[in-house]
Parts: C-alpha cells; structure tokens; sequence
C-alpha cells in the first residue's frame, strides 16, 4: 500500500497538484477504477484513471460522493457525463489530453472546486455560466481551439493561475482586469493585437507570458502591475516599449526577442531588481546595445 500511495504522489505532483493535502493520500484513499473505489466510497477522495482507454466516464462515479480530486488525464472522452456534476465535493478536476470539443453548462455545479486541468483537448467554446465557479484558483486550458472567452469569465473572482497558451485567442474580454486575484497568466501562441485598458488593474500579477502573440504597443498602463517579477513577450511585433516599463521596480526577467524594436525606454536603468534580460534579434544597433549593458551592469543580458 506505501508502493501505491507514493506513486500516486508523484503522480500527482507531476500533474500539478502539488498543492492538495497529502491527508487525500491516506491509505484506502486512493483508488485507480471506479469499482475498487465503490466498496469504500465513503473515505475514497482521490479516483485516478489516466490512461485507462475511457471514451466516456461510467456511470457509477455518480457513487463516489466523497471525491475530493478526479484525473481522466490521457484518455480519449469526447464529452463529459452529466453524473459527474453531481460531485459537489470535488475540488480537483483533471481532463489533461482527451477529445473533448465544448464543456457542459452543468460544469458551473461543481461550486467546490479549486482547479480545472482541461489542456490538450479540442475546446472551442466554453459555457456563458463558467463564472459561477467562484472557488476556482487554477484555470488551465493550454492546446485547444478557442478563439474567444465569454464575458463570464471574468467572474472568476479567486482565479490566480491562467493558462491558456497555444490557442486562437484574439481579443480578451474587456472586464479581463476583475480578475484581481490573478498572480501568473501564460497567454503565449495567440493572436492577441492588444490589451483590455482594464488588464492593467492587475496589480497582483508576477508573471505575464504574451509571447508569440501579435502585440505592436503596450500602454502606460503597463507600469501599474507593480507586483510583475516576470514579463515574456518574445515573438510579437513591438517596436518600442513605454517608458512606464521602468516602474516596474520588482521585475527580475524580460525577454525581448523577435521584436523589431530599435531602443529601450531611457530610463531603463530603474529596473534595479532585473536579474535577466533577453533580446536576441532585434533591430538595435549596437550603440544601443552598449548604452543598455552600461545601465544595467549587475543584470546578465544577452543581445
């Protein structure tokens, strides 16, 4: 029984739930099938069954009413069973690399829970009530088809991780910055032009990846995020960057590569805690270069 609870633990923690209580891992907790599960559903709080085959989810999961984490991960679902919406207990969810196209709207049921693992799938739209998730700390929708969010999504009011890379996100809705809670965002391999004026109240946020997007210009607002330790916006089309970049007095990494940018703001220099900055294939000449490892002499810089 060791063996199977620490590899469920190491399972676990590759998948990014790291942080559960390692109480859910206690022995008879664990199970790896629906039908082992049933004979203590009582005290079974974590169901794991990646890479089980499944096409769709059996029925009797509607049994485990204890549940606290579920991973479907590496199977091959095409839609979830509504019986799982009667889980009200779950806090994790896990439907990383299946086949599903579009979620229920009876997912907003699920009000406990906490993470929502959805990535490589082929999500194309999501459900208008997803806001009603208001527990929901952790969002990662990675490798689908999406092109747009719906406007509820920003009522994800706890919401602290967002990933979303690798999609065909244009635009983000404009109420994007009552997401206050949010510290990390991974938005890179969009299509995104600009910024909702509303995304810099973010002011919690410390990390921000936009790269491969197709991001011409950043407005002042970029230096109310005064929490931002890491800024990526490698692979867009910016041919300058604000002055206003300079307020973000805690950044410690940017990268700047393959943007066709021709100089940094003036008073770069201020950045005194950027530890690392990237910006390899530029269209800074080499003036430019020298005046930027002058200002910043205790930063390891590749140009």
């Amino acid at each position: 029984m060791k063996g199977a609870i620490s590899a469920a633990l190491m399972f676990i923690a590759t998948c990014g739930y790291a942080q559960l209580d390692t109480n859910y891992f206690a022995p008879k907790r664990v199970y790896y099938s629906i039908e082992e599960a049933i004979p203590h559903k009582d005290s079974a709080i974590v169901l794991v069954m990646r890479g089980k085959g499944l096409v769709e989810i059996p029925q009797d999961v509607v049994l485990l009413k204890e549940l606290r984490m579920a991973s479907f991960m590496k199977n091959s679902i095409v839609e979830i069973n509504p019986s799982l919406f009667e889980l009200r207990h779950l806090k994790e969810l896990n439907f990383r690399q299946n086949q599903l196209t579009q979620l229920p709207q009876e997912m907003s049921q699920l009000v406990a829970l906490e993470r929502l693992q959805l990535e490589k799938n082929k999500i194309q739209t999501l459900p208008d009530n997803l806001g009603q998730l208001k527990n929901l700390r952790t969002l990662q929708l990675e490798e689908n088809n999406l092109s747009a969010f719906p406007d509820a999504i920003c009522q994800l009011s706890a919401l602290r991780s967002f990933v979303f890379d690798h999609n065909k996100i244009s635009t983000l809705p404009s109420d994007f910055g009552h997401l206050t809670n949010l510290v990390s965002i991974n938005a890179g391999y969009n299509l995104i032009e600009s910024l909702p004026s509303s995304f810099y109240a973010l002011n919690q946020l410390i990390e921000l990846n936009l790269e491969y997007n197709t991001i011409k210009s950043l407005s002042k607002g970029i230096g109310n995020l005064k929490s931002l330790k890491t800024l990526v916006l490698t692979g867009n089309q910016l041919e300058s960057l604000p002055e206003w970049v300079c307020k973000l007095e805690n950044l410690e990494l940017l990268t700047l590569s393959g943007n066709p940018i021709t100089r940094l703001p003036k008073n770069i220099h201020k950045l005194k805690n950027l530890k690392s900055l990237i910006a390899l294939d530029t269209k800074m000449s080499n003036q430019e270069k020298e005046r930027i490892k002058k200002a910043l002499p205790a930063c390891k810089i590749m140009l």
